[in-house]
């Protein structure tokens, strides 16, 4: 009896981990910007097999973060002689970067493994908190066949500059320490 439970056990730990699902993620997953900095994010894929093709499109709060035009580029993982990559249609208003795709060419085996599919820089436009959030991700097989992939999406939060942080802290003290003073000499109110 022992052995039949140890059994299912392994072959349970087998069935999990043969049939893991790959993961395509924005890293990194959450970024502190200020206003008009920028940071550059990667559209990564994780334990694939096989991948011939991809394509996905990115959400965002146009608000608060917007892409750079020029920044969207391949990622190393696809990137040899033999493929293309096409950068998508940005449309910034409404918050959306659309069919970013890429492809190997010609009669190739897919590639196996994680890596970085694309890359995007973003620039921080307005104090808030955005996604930046995976939709209409497609993986494809070099038998062309779809591959079920789960998502996990970012986060940008756009703080005021420490300047002017430090500014209106610096103006809140001095008109608390005016009123201490005015009350520690109350003869000189007029």
């Amino acid at each position: 009896m022992c052995r039949l439970v140890t059994l299912l056990a392994s072959l349970l730990v087998l069935v999990s981990t043969a049939g893991a699902v790959p993961v395509v993620k924005i890293s990194p997953q959450s970024a502190d910007l200020t206003e008009g900095s920028e940071s550059v994010f990667s559209i990564e894929v994780l334990d694939v097999s096989d991948l011939y093709a991809f394509q996905f499109d990115l959400q965002f709060d146009p608000l608060v973060i917007a892409p750079r035009v020029d920044s969207i580029a391949q990622g190393a993982f696809m990137d040899s002689g033999s493929s293309i990559f096409v950068p998508g249609t940005l449309a910034v208003s409404n918050g959306l970067l659309s069919t970013t795709l890429g492809s190997l060419v010609g009669a190739v085996p897919g590639i196996s493994g994680s890596g970085a599919l694309a890359t995007v820089a973003f620039r921080a436009v307005g104090n808030g908190t955005s996604p930046v959030r995976l939709t209409s991700v497609v993986l494809l097989s070099s038998s062309l066949e779809e591959i079920t992939a789960e998502t996990s999406d970012g986060v940008v939060n756009v703080v005021p500059e420490p300047g002017t942080l430090t500014i209106c802290i610096a103006a809140v003290l001095a008109v608390f320490l005016l009123g201490q003073i005015a009350n520690m000499f109350p003869n000189i109110r007029r």
